[in-house]
């Protein structure tokens, strides 16, 4: 009598991995080679791959490749929420479909040799947050020189995936942090806020920021995480001045490590408001 197929739970890790991608999305044909070189690539060194999105990044992945059974499900599950996501600003029909464009154009067209923007996707958060995120970019950035009066938007797409207890924090905390981030972003050096404004408003990538200034992507990337970083120390330095229980204090800094790039996106793409 031959042995049972090995379950989930038997398979070694890069199989289990496989397994993931391939159980969730069976109508992909995922090359084994090419996607983990992409997870090696994107997961930055984390000790921890297999606790990424992984169903996602192999969505992600086979739309990069041009994956057209792959697109059609990016369009049918992320694209389409689009005005759901932009509700609360209160856009017309013709700039909800102008985002829808723009994310299709950006996310999955190759251009000047570069990867789809769409392989940048990471794993760290769900691709659905990854993306509506990435419509409120494009929708602040069509309506530059009109203040974001209402941060609500954006702060719904990042409680989505928190806890309760973080968003309780934020609740409590959200105007003394609002004023952190501000006094952080404004407090880089101005070179720096344009760089990071490029980045995160404009969706201009690595490479392409690379070229023009005569350097390497990868340059841009260190300097790009160093801003962060630099914000984020000083935020959370900032933010300390409250007196917090260390729980709270957990909490605080996890709610300025999901809320720093959402608070950004406001400052650099619509002032302050």
């Amino acid at each position: 009598m031959s042995p049972a197929p090995p379950g989930r739970d038997d398979l070694p890790p890069p199989l289990d991995i496989l397994a993931r991608a391939r159980g969730a999305h069976p109508q992909l044909d995922i090359d084994e080679s090419g996607f983990f070189d992409h997870l090696t690539r994107v997961a930055g060194g984390s000790p921890d791959v297999a606790a990424l999105a992984i169903e996602d990044l192999a969505l992600a992945y086979a739309c990069g490749k041009g994956d057209h059974r792959a697109i059609a499900e990016l369009e049918r599950r992320h694209i389409a929420e689009v005005p759901r996501a932009l509700a609360r600003l209160r856009p017309s029909n013709d700039l909800i479909e102008e985002v829808k464009q723009s994310l299709r154009e950006k996310l999955l067209v190759s251009r000047n040799g570069e990867r789809p923007r769409i392989e940048e996707y990471a794993g760290r958060g769900p691709l659905g947050a990854w993306i509506r995120v990435a419509a409120l970019r494009a929708a602040i950035s069509m309506r530059r020189g009109v203040a974001v009066e209402d941060e609500a938007p954006l702060r719904e797409v990042a409680e989505r995936s928190l806890p309760p207890e973080v968003v309780a924090t934020r609740a409590r905390y959200r105007a003394h942090l609002k004023r952190a981030v501000e006094t952080a972003v404004e407090g880089i050096d101005p070179s720096d806020r344009e760089l990071l404004r490029r980045f995160a408003i404009e969706g201009a990538t690595v490479e392409q920021l690379g070229k023009e200034a005569g350097v390497h992507g990868s340059t841009i990337s260190r300097k790009l995480a160093r801003i962060r970083k630099t914000i984020r120390e000083q935020t959370h330095k900032l933010a300390g001045a409250v007196r917090l229980d260390a729980s709270e204090l957990t909490s605080v800094v996890r709610v300025l490590r999901s809320d720093l790039d959402v608070s950004m996106l406001r400052l650099l793409g619509g002032g302050r408001g």
